[in-house]
């Protein structure tokens, strides 16, 4: 799920040639938008899904569980790329295994167990706060503009 909204790219990677301070304060803005689904995704994992997530798996030495719901709380976040090619400029993200695991489980195996005790938490809570979200962007997106075209005239 997406929200469009042209220029983004663009503005980001200006503030960055103009002044890196601008940039930070832009990411700072982002930040306070997502705020409020990334405080209701981090408090809305279980403390344990299944209890088969208890358990140590590590396959081909790569850790997945057990489960650490501080962790996978903490592995949610806003991130943020410029580079050419990339579909999305601005999105959240989970980068715990585990967390990732819990929320897009493949559908034949794991996601209708998960389903039926936890229902998953990013879509759903980007989907209730979608609305602000895009205006949220559009006023930090706007704050930005308006610097670049201070700076540049």
């Amino acid at each position: 799920m997406s929200t469009d909204i042209e220029g983004v790219a663009n503005a980001i990677k200006l503030l960055r040639k103009i002044d890196p301070e601008y940039r930070k304060e832009f990411n700072k803005g982002m930040r306070e938008v997502v705020a409020p689904i990334l405080s209701e995704v981090k408090a809305g994992y279980p403390a344990l899904p299944v209890s088969g997530m208890a358990r140590a798996w590590n396959p081909k030495g790569y850790a997945i569980f057990p489960w650490d719901r501080a962790k996978v709380a903490r592995g949610v976040k806003l991130k943020t790329s410029t580079r050419r090619g990339q579909s999305s400029v601005l999105y959240i993200s989970q980068g715990e295994p585990a967390g990732v695991l819990f929320e897009v489980p493949s559908a034949k195996t794991l996601g209708p167990l998960f389903r039926a005790s936890s229902p998953r938490l990013l879509w759903p809570a980007y989907e209730r706060h979608a609305g602000r979200i895009a205006q949220g962007v559009e006023d930090v997106l706007g704050i930005a503009v308006d610097r670049i075209n201070g700076e540049i005239q």
